[in-house]
């Protein structure tokens, strides 16, 4: 049984930020309802908004980070996400 991997955690290596990352996904939609309204007037403009959706949800959303808006990040694996939200002893040496 496969888990799911969430492609969601980064590291910033510009302002070292760890967490969920920001995807810049909002303006492509918003194309993608200008060319479905523009289509009631020019009905071949639907086979383009639709090639264009298709293509939105082929390509994979860009990742940034949300503090700097830097795109020089790495994506993290779950097994470091779980490293960085376990809490740490006080009585362990580090």
């Amino acid at each position: 049984m496969h888990q799911i991997r969430n492609i969601n955690d980064i590291h910033c290596n510009d302002c070292q930020y760890e967490g969920p990352a920001k995807t810049n996904s909002a303006n492509s939609f918003i194309i993608f309802f200008i060319m479905l309204c523009s289509s009631v007037v020019l009905l071949p403009m639907i086979v383009v908004a639709l090639g264009f959706m298709a293509w939105i949800i082929a390509t994979p959303a860009k990742l940034s980070c949300p503090q700097c808006k830097s795109k020089n990040i790495v994506e993290l694996t779950d097994e470091q996400m779980k490293a960085l939200n376990e809490p740490k002893n006080e009585n362990t040496p580090e």
